[in-house]
């Protein structure tokens, strides 16, 4: 089946680029591991699939594929060549980096053999796959969300071979922090299922994630610490992780909730993880973007993917899946959260960075140049520059954040004050600092705010980099 388009459906996409990334995708399937190094992932598939969407020719697609294909490790490790798995051992192999190309063989065969998406909801989703050590749903989430990522891709794609590598890497991953996720796999009364509880917005349920003095952040602050000993040190004794459940869990969603509820909470999932990742540096600084959260921002915007093409059936047993999706999402969301210093959001800082972002030189074909030149800023269309810079950019993590930004905007771009879903409450007060003043021009500030982070690399600006510095504490702020 040819590639299909993305869920932007912008101009640029010709027959040829089309062709071509198709090519470059089916060589990385048979060619490369999905993992380039143990805890490292292989981004070259979505960055191809980011920059096609975005509107990329075939020069450029080719110059990511040259870039990327060289560090990557091959399909097939030492050692791997006598693993066999099948539906008797499948569960076996769980967490065997070595074990990605037998199970890319039989994910293969489950897919020709019963579909995408009959075969997600076996493997992911089911109790049996979820049952004992298998947590497949967790596994899903685990790596930063690159397995949803990777799935996702294929879903939005048509692409099945995306799917298969993506259960592939899901298979191989392993469930991280369990206990934040153990209700969900296992519990049918679980509260957030329940239907008689009123269920807080996303937004309220994070003032209270924000409010508790049990998620307070480990101190002292490690400027040095990796992501896994600041995991070690937030989760270890289980007291944050019992907290997060209690906190989440009020967050409720009854599977039988009709379509539209679901639209609701989908959009409430999008305005939070870009609110977190782009609200959260210190008003009169310079703007961060940490580059954990970062990936729940990229991650999103293959939720619906997973709503529209695996659980579209609207059975009982789909309606608890999309629950215990959302939900585990939101907790992974929450658990980065702490291990980067619980930042605090301020939804107003981000809205002073301007609507109108431009490249840096005013002489650029982008910027036209009225008589005016007060009103020289708001006389373009901001999206078109951006779009057309981010397919230069030299990482694959910036082109995917735009996707999800150019959605959002497609979707919610119109939203006025006061019509962000849960930003207020009964009483028309802000559930948290600066969301009475969001509306639906925060998706072009955030996406000129991460062009001047990274770097507009195309009109000459260097690299800029995500943030890894654990923001949410003080003392990253020291030397700023």
């Amino acid at each position: 089946m040819p590639l299909a388009r993305g869920v932007l459906n912008l101009p640029g996409i010709t027959p040829q680029s089309r062709a071509y990334a198709q090519e470059l995708l089916d060589r990385d399937f048979r060619e490369h591991h999905c993992r380039y190094g143990p805890g490292f992932h292989n981004h070259l598939p979505h960055f191809l699939l980011a920059a096609y969407d975005l509107g990329a020719p075939p020069s450029v697609l080719n110059a990511i594929y040259a870039k990327d294909a060289k560090d990557l490790r091959p399909f097939e490790l030492e050692g791997s060549n006598d693993l066999k798995v099948d539906r008797s051992n499948w569960k076996t192999h769980l967490g065997d980096d070595k074990a990605y190309a037998a199970y890319v063989a039989f994910f293969t065969n489950e897919v020709q053999s019963n579909g995408v998406a009959a075969t997600i909801k076996a493997f992911v989703f089911s109790p049996s796959a979820n049952e004992g050590e298998a947590k497949m749903l967790l596994r899903l989430i685990a790596g930063a969300a690159h397995p949803l990522i990777q799935i996702g891709y294929g879903l939005e794609f048509d692409n099945a071979s995306l799917v298969i590598s993506g259960l592939a890497q899901t298979a191989i991953h392993s469930d991280v922090i369990p206990e934040l996720y153990t209700d969900i796999l296992r519990d049918p009364s679980a509260p957030f299922l329940a239907s008689s509880t009123p269920s807080l917005s996303l937004f309220a349920v994070l003032r209270e994630f924000y409010a508790s003095s049990v998620l307070v952040p480990v101190m002292p602050y490690d400027p040095d610490a990796l992501l896994s000993k600041r995991r070690t040190d937030a989760f270890g004794d289980g007291s944050r992780a019992a907290e997060i459940v209690k906190i989440a869990s009020l967050w409720t969603l009854p599977p039988s909730s009709p379509a539209e509820f679901w639209e609701e909470k989908l959009e409430e999932v999008l305005w939070a993880v870009i609110l977190l990742l782009f609200g959260t540096s210190k008003p009169g600084r310079k703007y961060r973007l940490d580059f954990f959260v970062m990936h729940m921002v990229t991650s999103s915007i293959f939720l619906p993917a997973f709503f529209d093409k695996v659980l579209n059936g609207g059975t009982a047993e789909e309606g608890v899946y999309k629950a215990q999706l959302l939900q585990a999402f939101v907790r992974t969301t929450f658990a980065y959260l702490i291990m980067r210093g619980r930042p605090r959001l301020d939804a107003a800082n981000i809205m002073h960075a301007t609507p109108f972002p431009h490249p840096p030189s005013p002489t650029t074909p982008q910027s036209p140049k009225p008589n005016d030149p007060t009103v020289q800023e708001e006389a373009a269309n901001p999206w078109m520059a951006i779009i057309a810079s981010a397919i230069h950019a030299p990482e694959a993590h910036l082109p995917k954040t735009l996707r999800t930004l150019v959605y959002a905007s497609q979707k919610y771009g119109l939203r006025q004050v006061g019509q962000v879903p849960g930003a207020l409450d009964k009483d028309g007060k802000e559930v948290l600092p600066g969301l009475a003043v969001v509306d639906g021009s925060l998706f072009v500030r955030c996406a000129g705010v991460m062009m001047d982070v990274l770097g507009w690399v195309d009109y000459g600006q260097p690299e800029g980099n995500w943030d890894r510095s654990a923001m949410g504490w003080e003392d990253a702020w020291k030397n700023d």
